[in-house]
């Protein structure tokens, strides 16, 4: 989604600094990754797991950590750090798994 999608999603938060529509679109964004996380969260709690976890903190975290790191590595980054797809993505279910289950 993120992807093919990463020249709108910079676009709306550009324009969300200024402009009231586009932060509650930006938000819309937002809010749908913050509940899937929340979800995992709260599901891994019904398993015995990050009993201590806030659900809407963690989920909040999470979420935005995803959306800046992706917002970085998919769109123009002159960081120096090249990586792939697929090691994108391990390296954030790898974050999101060990919150919620340890290590």
């Amino acid at each position: 989604m993120f992807k093919q999608n990463i020249g709108i999603m910079i676009a709306v938060a550009q324009l969300a600094a200024t402009q009231r529509r586009f932060a509650a679109v930006q938000n819309e964004f937002r809010r749908l990754g913050i509940d899937l996380v929340a979800a995992s969260v709260r599901r891994a709690q019904e398993q015995g797991y990050g009993a201590e976890l806030n659900p809407e903190h963690t989920a909040a975290a999470i979420a935005l950590l995803f959306e800046n790191f992706t917002t970085v590595f998919v769109g123009p980054s002159n960081l120096g750090i090249k990586i792939s797809d697929k090691d994108a993505i391990a390296t954030l279910s790898t974050i999101w798994k060990r919150t919620l289950y340890g290590a």
